[in-house]
């Protein structure tokens, strides 16, 4: 049931019911798995049906079948066959197992070992022999040609019942034949594995004849290469010899020596650099003799020893005047110059040294360099030479191992062994094969499964009525006010009247209060005083409901007046006529009398005397000669209905069906508002959509919709509604 605000003046809309074409188109792309689910667990048993009338066709068809038999033999597969590879690698390998499987299953059934397996059984029927190679004929006659044609039959009726599959995990080939009898299907399995071996032994003896042939040309080529390689490192040898005139040893000696002699060239020429520029800055300072190498000169310590005695004499002179002085300063002077032209002469000996040291680390590295590429070219020589032996002792390995296999091959062609090994020759099985009539059992009742859900979803899908409180308010964009239920399986109001007077706190009572609080309560600012019930059609509990919500309004100290505007049906106005008079001495005056002008309204009223509710509907006495719709039509009618809004808290208007004739737009006109029944998976969403735009189209007030006469135990299966709440009550609202 919707539960948002009901508004009166204009029914609030939800944004994701909002009447929009592109959202419904939208929604319409989506399954609704909820939706299919529900659909097939209501029809659940009508599933159930077609799945079992599937079973019976399949258990017919089953008894109608012969029964099959299957006969098992299984083969191991121990593949010993060698490969061959390229010479430049010269090794054997196996081929992949998984790959090898499938290849022996594709030869149990190719055409070429089926069609000798149909001439084996066909031989044996006769009581002939035959060989396993087919006769080569030019010409094939008649008779051969009928051969042919049968046995390419009979290689189909094969290949139809034969089923070849590898055991998963091993190595292991199952084969099995299927027939109507059982010793037919045995003896076909082991024809068809006898068959097999002989082919596999053939294979496995033009295999080893091949790899033989191809032993027998390798050897010979390796024969040949390992010649040429070994005349090849001989001849390189001898050139070898030839052109070094010492040994790679002898040169890496000598280059040992060389490159220590030249290290400790190196370092003395760096010590004589450096005394060098040490005595030359010296000598240019003028200050010799704090070099080492001017101190450890002889001349120069003598010359110094003489250069203090003269310089004692001059300073021992200096407080004197004598001749002597000057002589002596001129000593002391040419002294000075001798020391300063012994230390140039050692300078120049310093330079001559590191002369003859650069030189001789030139001739040095000159030396080296020589040796070098002479060690260079040996080492190129040996290499070569040690790829030309690699290489002759590879050629003698390879041959070797051809040489040894070939021996091995020859031992397996004497033996005459084969990769396949007979685990279990087929037996004729005991009992037929039931898995392909389970198959077929399985498959009819799921089909019928299968028919039965999508027979229920195109009842569904094709079905135009409306069973949720969502349907509804997508079909109409009004607010949902209530559901009302039925009550036993006859209809009569007077009957439903005694429910609700008798059982106040049955689901029904609580239903039409709902309905009244949702009419009278949706918008308690402007709350309605004159209330018209229609429906599409006729048969949706309209004038039941209208009758029942005015004892409703009644019994809360609401005066109410029910007002029946149907004058067409005679059915609810003999029955409201029935009720006693308000006024007794009127007579049979009722509501034609009323708008004739013949009576007062206190005359022309009707009294329940339960609950004090007051009637106006035509009595049994009265026959209009005017038109129904004239008279709702009349300016008589509307001051009636102003004079009961005067003088009641509640008008409730019960009118025709919308699309049955004009008199519910007639009413429309003079009501606040109007309360649209739809008959629950009754009325079809055309209907109702057609019968709220006859009524749109005089401007009428729609408060809302409500279903009537809903089935509890049925309205549960399709969605949620107030119903479904308040039976869980049952304790508290019982029927």
């Amino acid at each position: 049931m919707y539960t948002g605000p009901l508004v009166v003046n204009e029914p609030e809309r939800r944004p994701e019911f909002d009447r929009d074409p592109e959202y419904f188109q939208s929604e319409s792309d989506f399954i609704d798995l909820r939706k299919i689910v529900s659909v097939i667990w209501r029809g659940k048993l009508f599933v159930l049906f077609a799945g079992l009338i599937g079973f019976i066709i399949g258990s017919f068809l089953v008894s109608r079948e012969e029964p099959i038999y299957i006969a098992t033999a299984n083969v191991l597969f121990e593949p010993e066959r060698l490969q061959i590879v390229d010479s430049a690698n010269a090794t054997v390998g196996r081929q992949d197992l998984s790959n090898e499987i499938g290849n022996q299953i594709a030869i149990l059934t190719s055409t070429t070992l089926l069609s000798r397996v149909a001439k084996n059984l066909d031989a044996a029927d006769r009581g002939q022999s035959t060989n396993s190679q087919a006769p080569e004929v030019e010409r094939p006659t008649a008779e051969e040609e009928s051969a042919a044609r049968r046995y390419r039959e009979a290689v189909s009726i094969l290949r139809k019942n034969l089923m070849v599959s590898q055991v998963i995990g091993s190595r292991v080939i199952e084969i099995t034949y299927a027939s109507t009898d059982a010793d037919h299907a045995a003896s076909v399995t082991n024809a068809i594995v006898d068959e097999f071996l002989r082919f596999q032994t053939a294979s496995k003896n033009q295999d080893v004849a091949a790899a033989i042939d191809l032993m027998d040309q390798r050897i010979a080529d390796f024969r040949e290469r390992i010649a040429r390689s070994e005349d090849a490192l001989a001849q390189a040898r001898l050139d070898l010899v030839e052109r070094q005139t010492q040994s790679s040893e002898m040169t890496r000696t000598q280059l040992t020596v060389l490159s220590e002699e030249l290290a400790r060239v190196r370092i003395d020429l760096a010590g004589a650099r450096s005394r060098y520029e040490r005595s030359a800055r010296a000598l240019a300072a003028d200050n010799v003799w704090r070099v080492p190498e001017f101190r450890e000169s002889p001349l120069i310590q003598t010359l110094r020893e003489r250069e203090l005695e003269v310089r004692e004499m001059i300073a021992s002179e200096s407080q004197t005047v004598s001749p002597n002085r000057t002589k002596n300063i001129s000593t002391l002077e040419e002294i000075r110059d001798i020391i300063r032209e012994e230390a140039g002469y050692i300078v120049e000996a310093l330079k001559f040294n590191i002369d003859s040291l650069e030189q001789r680390e030139q001739q040095l590295v000159e030396a080296m360099r020589e040796l070098e590429v002479v060690a260079i070219n040996q080492a190129t020589d040996e290499l070569y030479i040690s790829g030309l032996e690699r290489e002759v002792q590879g050629n003698q390995a390879i041959y070797q191992s051809y040489t040894t296999r070939q021996k091995e091959i020859s031992e397996e062609a004497k033996l005459g062994s084969t990769d396949l090994r007979v685990l279990s020759r087929a037996e004729p099985p005991a009992s037929p094969d039931r898995l392909a009539s389970n198959r077929l059992l399985a498959a009819t009742s799921a089909s019928g499964l299968l028919l039965g859900m999508i027979i229920l979803l195109l009842r569904e899908r094709l079905s135009n009525a409306l069973r949720s409180s969502q349907e509804l308010y997508e079909a109409t964009s009004l607010p949902i006010l209530a559901s009302v239920p039925v009550v036993g399986r006859r209809r009569e109001t007077g009957k439903l009247v005694k429910n609700f007077v008798n059982r106040p706190d049955s689901i029904l009572a609580e239903s039409i209060r709902n309905l009244r609080t949702s009419i009278l309560y949706g918008d308690p600012e402007n709350q309605p005083k004159v209330i018209m019930f229609t429906s599409s059609v006729v048969g949706e509990g309209k004038s039941a409901i209208s009758f029942l919500v005015g004892l409703a309004s009644q019994k809360t100290e609401r005066k109410t007046i029910l007002v029946n505007c149907d004058m067409r049906n005679r059915k609810h106005a003999n029955l409201y006529s029935t009720y006693k008079k308000l006024d007794q001495s009127s007579g049979g005056a009722g509501l034609g009398a009323l708008l004739r002008g013949e009576c007062t309204l206190e005359e022309a009223l009707f009294v329940e005397s339960g609950s004090g509710l007051h009637l106006l509907t035509l009595s049994q006495a009265e026959n209009l000669s005017e038109s129904p719709a004239d008279l709702l039509s009349s300016d008589r009618f509307a001051e009636i209905i102003n004079l009961l809004r005067e003088k009641y808290d509640l008008v409730i208007l019960d009118t025709p069906a919308a699309l049955a004739v004009t008199d519910a737009r007639l009413v429309a006109r003079l009501a606040d508002t109007v309360v649209y029944l739809v008959r629950w998976n009754k009325t079809s969403r055309n209907a109702v959509k057609e019968g709220l735009r006859r009524l749109r189209s005089v401007d009428a007030h729609i408060s809302g919709c409500a279903f009537s006469l809903v089935y509890q135990s049925k309205a549960r299966k399709y969605a949620d509604n107030e119903l479904i709440y308040q039976h869980g009550y049952a304790g508290v609202y019982r029927q």
